[in-house]
């Protein structure tokens, strides 16, 4: 594919001006301060465009364009540059199986089945109260559409803040939640920049957001939200999620920022090995002759017409008079194609901070000893994302539980925002090893019993109550309750040791008296 910069056919010969170019034309020859402005806007946007350009966002593999210097990052992110790479990032999740494939699991493992509540107060009654309210509302009321649980949002929103780079709830006044996209928020009179206004956001003089404004009902056919309807929100009324990475940043970066064009080598890649294996399947044929020979047609995938040839097992085919023919041998363009997918593979993973295992399902190459290694690395991503997700969840409870408490439905009490979330945990690798590494620690007082329930995603005075009442529904039934094995003995008790057996007493010797010396 020819560079941007190349001379095409098309550009041969005068250069065409443009109606804007002759209305700018127009207005500065009438009015010299007006196109001065203009001109210095343009100039302005085309300088933003030149140093803030992301690899993710262009169309062209080749293009490599550099900031020769850096800008403030407010200005330096409000391009056409960030959108773009949203529309592409959607576009890879549409069409690629290993961006849906991140995308998915990240999910799966991030948030799971939901989050869990653990109220914290000193007051059980109250616990179970909060508890119950918050329940009933994450599955009837959270969402305003009517669509989801609170669970099912979570897990859209951080999919959103993973491939989008930033994702918006806005908290109505009727006590249920509004999600908006990234591609939702944006500024009123588009890309103008100003020191108060980042796409879409307003901001003080120290870059705290103000306000938020909102794309009402994005119109399907226009693909730009400029001069659409607006609707601007407090700031106190918004929790914006946003994947910065840099200190100066407002709106957000898709995880595919840097990895889109490798994506598209690898979907390439696949396509093309793909095909010259269908090739090799069949046996193709290649006609050469002098002139055309008047032999049927069949239309083709793109709309031609090609001369169609029948071959059948054991045919033999007289050509005509200066026909040749030749057999198209197909090639494998890479023939250790599952090493090299392997290798883009860990580039994939490690923008992601996830290990080749995760990052393509692959552990054909892996023993016990790098397959968890490869896990802790993913672990420790995961609970990364965990963290930023608690922090939202901590938000939108305390909202809810202010809410109640000014409503009367729930007692006021000084420790009444103190609470848990409860965030989903993985599995053992090696659960014999890992349990009796994990009581060891709870023995050594180096974890607790709740920590250790928590990294399971369980929570361990939930547990305790159920195993409580499992035991007495045993007991009641007459069952015999199962001894326990030294994996599930409780550490605060003390290890029933053995008495040692006594010793036989051995009789006595008499001493021989000594003789004393005169």
């Amino acid at each position: 594919m020819p560079d941007a910069s190349s001379n095409s056919m098309s550009e041969i010969g005068p250069p065409r001006v443009t109606v804007g170019e002759r209305l700018d034309e127009a207005i500065s020859a009438l009015f010299p301060a007006w196109g001065a402005r203009r001109a210095a806007f343009r100039v302005a946007q085309e300088q933003v465009q030149l140093l803030a350009g992301y690899r993710g966002a262009r169309a062209l593999r080749t293009d490599r364009k550099v900031a020769s210097r850096g800008r403030q990052d407010r200005h330096l992110e409000a391009t056409f540059d960030r959108r773009d790479m949203v529309d592409r990032a959607r576009q890879l999740e549409r069409s690629s199986v290993l961006a849906e494939g991140i995308l998915s699991r990240s999910v799966e493992n991030v948030v799971g089945q939901g989050f869990n509540l653990q109220a914290n107060t000193s007051s059980t009654p109250w616990n179970d109260r909060a508890e119950s309210l918050w329940k009933q509302w994450a599955d009837n009321e959270a969402d305003v559409r009517g669509m989801a649980t609170w669970d099912e949002l979570l897990g859209l929103i951080f999919r959103s803040y993973l491939r989008d780079g930033d994702v918006g709830t806005i908290l109505l006044s009727d006590g249920s939640l509004q999600q908006f996209e990234s591609d939702q928020l944006s500024s009123p009179d588009g890309w103008v920049l100003s020191r108060d206004m980042v796409d879409g956001v307003r901001l003080d003089a120290r870059g705290k957001p103000l306000a938020y404004f909102v794309v009402d009902s994005p119109n399907p056919i226009s693909a730009s939200v400029r001069y659409q309807q607006h609707t601007e929100i407090p700031a106190d009324s918004v929790l914006f999620l946003s994947r910065r990475t840099r200190l100066g940043q407002t709106r957000g970066q898709s995880c595919f920022a840097t990895i889109s064009w490798l994506l598209d080598q690898i979907d390439g890649n696949i396509e093309a090995v793909t095909v010259a294996a269908r090739m090799a399947a069949t046996y193709g044929l290649l006609i050469t002759q002098p002139q055309p020979t008047g032999l049927p047609t069949i239309q083709g995938g793109d709309g031609s017409s090609y001369p169609r040839v029948n071959m059948e097992p054991g045919m033999i085919k007289y050509l005509r008079p200066g026909q040749d023919v030749r057999q198209i041998q197909a090639s494998q363009p890479t023939q250790n194609f599952p090493e090299f997918l392997r290798t883009l593979g860990r580039f994939v993973g490690m923008a992601l901070g996830l290990p080749l295992e995760v990052a393509l399902g692959d552990y054909s190459k892996t023993n016990f000893t790098s397959g968890r290694m490869a896990m802790l690395s993913a672990w420790r991503t995961w609970r990364t994302y965990q963290q930023v997700l608690k922090r939202y969840c901590t938000q939108v409870y305390n909202w809810k539980l202010l809410g109640w408490i000014e409503a009367g439905i729930l007692p006021a009490r000084d420790d009444a925002l103190r609470h848990l979330w409860h965030a989903p945990g993985w599995q053992f690798i090696d659960p014999t090893k890992e349990i009796n590494s994990a009581m060891a620690a709870a023995d050594g007082g180096l974890k607790s019993y709740t920590q250790i329930a928590a990294e399971m995603g369980n929570d361990w005075l939930e547990l305790v109550a159920t195993r409580k009442r499992e035991l007495e529904v045993m007991a009641e039934a007459g069952l015999p309750v199962p001894a326990r094995s030294s994996l599930t003995r409780d550490p605060l008790q003390p290890v029933p040791v053995a008495p040692a057996e006594e010793e036989e007493p051995q009789p006595a010797v008499e001493e021989e008296p000594q003789e004393v010396a005169e």
